[in-house]
């Protein structure tokens, strides 16, 4: 979890009420104080290119998690797909940005848009042929499409791998 907290904590900006996040001591003792990183980072998007960044990116991610966990899948993919290939100007690892992919190949499998599920999907297993969740979002987008024995073989392949 402590590579989300940055990503959270920047969505937190964002959102009403307040939010409370346990365990941000780790912070500080891998690899660098992100806390301050994300202090800073959060100060200075009031203006420049951090607040361009923010309109453009993050404000889209952020309405599309919301909208995800509204039940509002549809909505999710119309605000992220834009975005893919994009979210690197917002900072923070590979694995922290993942997380809104990931987030996109789930709305669009909850959306019914198989067609797009299974090549996002498809991209993912192409990059990481030993992922298990990879094979399982791509079983789950064959299968939407109806093409069983095909989900089979990526639900086996999830096991396998």
């Amino acid at each position: 979890m402590i590579d989300e907290y940055p990503v959270l904590a920047v969505a937190a900006a964002f959102a009403e009420g307040a939010t409370r996040m346990d365990g941000l001591h780790e912070l500080r003792v891998k690899e660098s104080d992100r806390l301050a990183a994300v202090a800073a980072g959060l100060a200075a998007a009031g203006t420049g290119h951090a607040a361009r960044i923010a309109g453009r990116l993050l404000l889209p991610v952020v309405d599309a998690v919301h909208a995800f966990f509204r039940g509002e899948p549809a909505r999710a993919v119309e605000l992220l797909l834009p975005l893919r290939g994009a979210t690197a100007a917002l900072g923070g690892s590979h694995a922290q940005r993942d997380v809104i992919d990931q987030l996109l190949l789930a709305a669009a499998l909850r959306a019914g848009r198989f067609d797009l599920a299974r090549l996002l999907a498809g991209e993912r297993v192409a990059l990481r042929p030993t992922s298990r969740p990879s094979w399982r979002f791509y079983a789950e987008a064959l299968a939407g499409l109806g093409a069983l024995d095909a989900a089979e073989a990526a639900r086996t392949r999830a096991t396998a791998s």
